[in-house]
C-alpha cells in the first residue's frame, strides 16, 4: 500500500448489510448479502490461505532448478528487456507514467463514489414506494442495474490502480538497487550485456532441445537415433557454453568490486543474538555467529535487529518476524546459502516499506493467479507464476511477506553467484540490491 494513501473518504457512511459489516460491496439488494468488491474478496481469500499456511517463512529448497507447475516458461522467455539499461529506463518511465495516473485515478474513483452514493439513495427510495416487488424485480429495475454497473466499473478502476501502483513500487526498489551501486560497477555491467544476451538465447536453445528429447518418439529407426545422438551431443556443448557464460570472469571481477564495496560500506556491523541450539549443532554455534556477522556486515546493518534467537525447531530452516531464526538441518557444516536466505527474511520484517515493494513486484511481474506450489512443497505454500529463477520466488504469504529478498540475498554469499544471478534476471539482482541502499 502507498505511504499515505487513504481510503476514509470512500467508506464514510457506508450501510450495514445482513451480516452486520460495513457495506462495500457491489449489490444494491441492501437487505440481503452484498457482493463484496474484488479487494474483499482478496482479503477472504488471505484469510482462508492463513488457515493453511503457517506464518513461519521456510527456506527454499537447496536446488534452484527445481520444477514446478507455477512457473509458465524459462527464464530466458522472460518478455520486456534485459539488459541494465532497459530494465533502468522502463522502471524510470512506470514511476512518471504512475505519478501522474495515480492522482487521476484517484479522483476518478472519489467520484465514483458519490455516484454510487447517488445511485443507491435513488434505489432506496425506489424500494420505499414500491415495497411489493420480488427480489429479481428488484435486481431487474434500471436503477439496480445503473447502481451495479457503476459498481462493476469502480472495482475494474481499483484494479488498474493496484496494478499502476504495483509498477511503480516494484520500479522504486528495482531504481534504488541500481543507484545504490558505484558508478564504476554500473559501467562494468553495461559492458556485460552483450553476454547476458548471448546466455539467454544459449539458455532458450538448451531448454527447447531437452523438451524435444523428452518427448515421447513415434519411431526408433537409425536416423531418429542418429539425430538424438546429433542433439545430445549440442545438448554438452550449450552447457559448457552456458557455464561459460555464468562464470564470465569480467561480470564475476565486476561482483567482487560490488560485493568488496558493500563490505566495507557495513564494516563493523555485528549481530548479538540468543543461541539455543542442540547438542549437535553447538559446535557450529560460532560459525553461525560468523555467517550472521559476515551478512549483517555485508547489508549495512539490515537483518541484524530483527535476528533476535536462534534455534533448531525442524530441518527445513525457516524465520519468523517475532526474532528467530531456525538454522535446519546442518550435516555438512554451517550452510551459508540457506543462512543468507532466512536472513534475507529478516531484512524484510525490519522494514514496511521493502515488505511492500516485494509484495508489489510479486503481482506486477505475475502472469497469473497464485498457485500451490507442487512436488517439495506443501499444501498451502502458493506463488505467484512468472520467469523467476526459481518459482519459489514468487511466493506470497497471507500476511503479504515474501521470498523475494530472500532468495536473492542467498546468492549473496560470493561473486560467482552473485553474476549467476544478474544472468539470470537482472531485474530481481537489481531489486534485492534495492534493499541494501542507503537510507
Amino acid at each position: 500500500m502507498a505511504k499515505g494513501r487513504t481510503r476514509s473518504k470512500r467508506t464514510a457512511g457506508r450501510k450495514n448489510c445482513r451480516i452486520g459489516r460495513p457495506c462495500g460491496g457491489s449489490c444494491v439488494d441492501m437487505d440481503k448479502q452484498c457482493r463484496p468488491p474484488l479487494s474483499n474478496v482478496l482479503v477472504a481469500a488471505s484469510r482462508l490461505i492463513s488457515r493453511q499456511t503457517p506464518r513461519i517463512i521456510k527456506a527454499t529448497p537447496t536446488s534452484r532448478d527445481r520444477e514446478t507447475a507455477v512457473s509458465p516458461g524459462p527464464w530466458s522467455s522472460r518478455p520486456g528487456p534485459q539488459t541494465i539499461t532497459g530494465i533502468v529506463n522502463r522502471a524510470k518511465k512506470r514511476i512518471a507514467l504512475a505519478n501522474a495516473a495515480l492522482p487521476k485515478i484517484e479522483k476518478l474513483l472519489d467520484d465514483f463514489e458519490e455516484r454510487i452514493d447517488k445511485a443507491l439513495s435513488d434505489y432506496r427510495d425506489f424500494l420505499a414506494a414500491n415495497p411489493g416487488l420480488s427480489r429479481d424485480e428488484r435486481l431487474n429495475t434500471p436503477l439496480a442495474k445503473t447502481a451495479n454497473k457503476l459498481f462493476a466499473e469502480r472495482n475494474s478502476l481499483e484494479q488498474k490502480r493496484d496494478k499502476v501502483l504495483n509498477d511503480k513500487l516494484a520500479s522504486d526498489g528495482i531504481l534504488a538497487g541500481y543507484n545504490a551501486m558505484p558508478v564504476a560497477v554500473r559501467m562494468a555491467l553495461r559492458r556485460q550485456d552483450a553476454v547476458v544476451r548471448s546466455a539467454a538465447k544459449v539458455h532458450s536453445e538448451l531448454t527447447d532441445l531437452e523438451k524435444t528429447l523428452a518427448a515421447p518418439s513415434s519411431s526408433r529407426d537409425l536416423d531418429d537415433v542418429d539425430e538424438r545422438i546429433a542433439k545430445r551431443d549440442r545438448i554438452n556443448q550449450l552447457i559448457l557454453e552456458n557455464h561459460s557464460k555464468f562464470t564470465d570472469s569480467n561480470g564475476v571481477s565486476a561482483m567482487n568490486d560490488l560485493r568488496s564495496y558493500l563490505m566495507s560500506r557495513g564494516e563493523g556491523s555485528t549481530t548479538n543474538p540468543r543461541f539455543d541450539l542442540p547438542p549437535e549443532l553447538q559446535p557450529l554455534e560460532s560459525d553461525f555467529q560468523k555467517t550472521f556477522d559476515e551478512f549483517v556486515q555485508l547489508t549495512n546493518g539490515r537483518g541484524g535487529s530483527s535476528l533476535k534467537d536462534v534455534v533448531y525447531t525442524d530441518a527445513r530452516a525457516s524465520a519468523h518476524q517475532s526474532g528467530w531464526l531456525n538454522v535446519g538441518a546442518n550435516p555438512d557444516g554451517v550452510n551459508r546459502t540457506v543462512m543468507f536466505h532466512e536472513m534475507g527474511h529478516h531484512v524484510e520484517f525490519e522494514s514496511r516499506d521493502l515488505k511492500d515493494r516485494a509484495a508489489a513486484i510479486i503481482r506486477s511481474r505475475a502472469t497469473g493467479g497464485p498457485q500451490q506450489l507442487e512436488g517439495y512443497y506443501r499444501p498451502g505454500e502458493i506463488a505467484f507464476p512468472d520467469h523467476w529463477g526459481s518459482a519459489y520466488t514468487g511466493k506470497s504469504y497471507a500476511d503479504r511477506s515474501t521470498e523475494v529478498y530472500a532468495m536473492g540475498l542467498q546468492d549473496f554469499t560470493d561473486a560467482t553467484s552473485m553474476w549467476k544471478l544478474y544472468v539470470e534476471d537482472r531485474e530481481h539482482f537489481l531489486f534485492t540490491m534495492g534493499a541494501l541502499a542507503d537510507d
